[in-house]
């Protein structure tokens, strides 16, 4: 931002859009996150069982479903981080942050271990190996939106 503010660039590209007025931002593009949580966590089971009453198996959820858990989150620059600070502020929840990992894989396998739940991004889920949508991963993804 600064270095565009001092016009020794004329364009960048970021996650995060500016707050000064002076910097025009244009979104490029946008990303949609999943809760991610071990199937059989308290978290997950009442969750299926809102979905189970509704009758609905796509039912959606609000990241408010989440306000009392815990958190596996990405370190405070990355982007899906960012992402679930504004939402979280959006939605007026504050987090509970057990764990705080650098890599979305390790925030994966520790969802997985029932040590809290996590926030993925669709590029995540679309671009890692370890991500496996056909089997058990599938089952433990909500929509936050």
């Amino acid at each position: 931002e600064q270095m565009i503010l001092s016009q020794d660039i004329d364009m960048a590209m970021g996650n995060v859009p500016s707050n000064n007025p002076e910097v025009l931002c244009t979104q490029l593009n946008s990303e949609r996150y999943y809760l991610v949580a071990n199937r059989n966590s308290p978290f997950a089971q009442r969750l299926d069982k809102i979905r189970e009453e509704a009758g609905r198996p796509d039912y959606r959820f609000s990241l408010k479903e989440a306000a009392n858990e815990s958190f596996i989150l990405l370190s405070p620059t990355r982007s899906a981080r960012i992402a679930f600070q504004r939402m979280a502020l959006e939605t007026g929840i504050t987090p509970k942050v057990s764990l705080e990992v650098y890599n979305s894989d390790i925030a994966l396998e520790y969802a997985e271990q029932n040590l809290g739940i996590t926030l993925l991004s669709t590029t995540y889920r679309n671009n890692s190996p370890s991500f496996n949508p056909i089997d058990s991963y599938r089952k433990n993804i909500y929509n936050h939106i």
